[in-house]
């Protein structure tokens, strides 16, 4: 069995513009782009998972959140994916009310203590997973709703590069 290589190494993929430009003008569609980032989006999300069933911030929760702009990016681009209902969130929240459910999980984000970290970080990857398949701009309000829980899960980590990958995927797709 071969050793898995270190996260370090794929996040390149999905921090420098010029990965997905290679594929495009390769392939002339970003294919196998959004198969390095699917790679690259499971690798981080078995670490984050391993520290979260360890109690600890998951380091990698700000990748995880610019895969899922990455791939609802390209996917805008298409124009052809139709938006999903958000039923990833609705699972968390059990609520059919968006406002409600935001609520929800902006007080779960306050009373989450280390030991539920590993059932909301699965709970995370699921949404992430329906999101990307979202719009862009559906993809980036529904963030409002998730920003609390990112906090919690990833520390100001997760932030700056929520933040930092939502500049990036805008400079790369603009539209």
């Amino acid at each position: 069995m071969r050793a898995k290589k270190p996260v370090e190494d794929y996040r390149p993929m999905v921090e420098v513009q010029g990965c997905a430009e290679a594929w495009h003008c390769l392939e002339g569609s970003y294919g196998g782009y959004l198969g390095n980032v699917r790679t690259t989006w499971e690798r981080v999300t078995e670490e984050n998972r391993r520290e979260a069933d360890e109690g600890r911030q998951t380091p990698y929760l700000g990748v995880e959140i610019r895969c899922a702009l990455i791939e609802a990016s390209i996917h805008s681009l298409a124009k052809n994916i139709p938006p999903k209902l958000i039923a990833a969130l609705a699972f968390i929240c059990q609520m059919p009310d968006e406002h409600q459910c935001a609520s929800a999980l902006y007080l779960l984000a306050f009373r989450l203590s280390p030991d539920l970290y590993p059932e909301v970080l699965a709970a995370i990857a699921e949404i992430l997973s329906v999101l990307a398949r979202r719009t862009r701009r559906d993809l980036l309000s529904d963030f409002q709703a998730l920003a609390p829980v990112i906090h919690a899960l990833g520390g100001e980590q997760a932030v700056v590069e929520t933040f930092q990958a939502i500049q990036d995927t805008g400079r790369w797709w603009p539209f």
